[in-house]
């Protein structure tokens, strides 16, 4: 195996996400990224040993405000631990340009594509491996927005598994690291997912919930409809937007379905019978 080996032991390198600095303990070893700072979460970066940070946009995104003006104004500061960027620069002191091409070189090349960085933490779990660290700690990566969930949770948990599989050990709070066998076990929705996926994952699994799911997605896509609209009344010129139909709001029974559904998935309520007039029930594993 090539590059540095894992540390057998030793303290956790905490990976921190916008939402996890509550989860990490005081005095750890940590890496952060963006404008996700501790202070956003009542708390302050003193209590905690930052040793990296990660701003991995292109100058013009950051510099134009993309995480903040505030965010822009403290990369100019020294802040006494290295900020990995896509290259050093003379106005932010504490920049280093992030080894591209040695994490690149981690990449299995049997995997069939070009290595994947689809976001900050794949970088950052890339340096650890090549820094030999032994033990990671990902807090607050959650990916639940819809652009993360769509398009970088593969990447982070194709280097998890990269990192895994080169003897680091490897810890999360959030849900890439949920035990489950499917088929095997009823899924239950993680706390961390959206509301619409944990209605969608409750319906797959008690088929009388079905009927009312339908029914909930037709009116999420009344809701994205709308949602759509007020855009268009924004950036459209009003000579031409008032030639256009307006859009149907949701049906009141719709409403009403949505607002069971949830309260069956919070323990409020059982499901209405289905059309044979019975409910449907996951059967219990063996």
């Amino acid at each position: 195996m090539n590059g540095p080996q894992p540390e057998t032991e030793g303290a956790p390198l905490y990976i921190v996400g916008a939402r996890g600095w509550q989860n990490v303990p005081c005095g750890a070893e940590c890496w952060g990224i963006n404008n996700c700072l501790p202070e956003a979460q009542g708390l302050a970066s003193g209590d905690f040993n930052i040793t990296g940070w990660f701003q991995m946009h292109k100058h013009r995104l950051w510099r134009g405000g993309r995480n903040t003006r505030e965010h822009t104004e403290w990369l100019k500061w020294d802040h006494g631990f290295p900020i990995y960027m896509q290259r050093q620069r003379a106005d932010v002191p504490s920049s280093r340009e992030y080894p591209l091409e040695a994490a690149e070189g981690l990449w299995p090349r049997n995997l069939g594509t070009s290595p994947i960085f689809s976001d900050s933490f794949c970088y950052m779990i890339a340096l650890a491996i090549l820094q030999g660290r032994g033990r990671l700690e990902l807090r607050g990566v959650y990916l639940d927005d819809r652009i993360e969930a769509m398009t970088e949770v593969a990447g982070v948990a194709y280097w998890m598994a990269i990192a895994a599989l080169r003897g680091l050990v490897i810890g999360s709070d959030g849900r890439l690291l949920i035990p489950f066998q499917y088929g095997y076990e009823i899924r239950s929705p993680h706390p961390s997912l959206p509301d619409d996926v944990a209605a969608c994952i409750v319906a797959n699994e008690h088929p009388g919930a079905r009927g009312l799911m339908n029914r909930y997605r037709r009116q999420r896509q009344e809701m994205q409809y709308a949602e759509a609209e007020a855009l268009r009344d924004r950036l459209m010129p009003a000579a031409r937007r008032d030639r256009l139909e307006p859009l149907p709001p949701p049906t009141q029974e719709v409403i009403d379905a949505v607002d069971i559904l949830q309260r069956y998935m919070g323990g409020e309520c059982a499901l209405p019978p289905t059309e044979e007039g019975k409910v449907e029930q996951p059967a219990t594993t063996d």
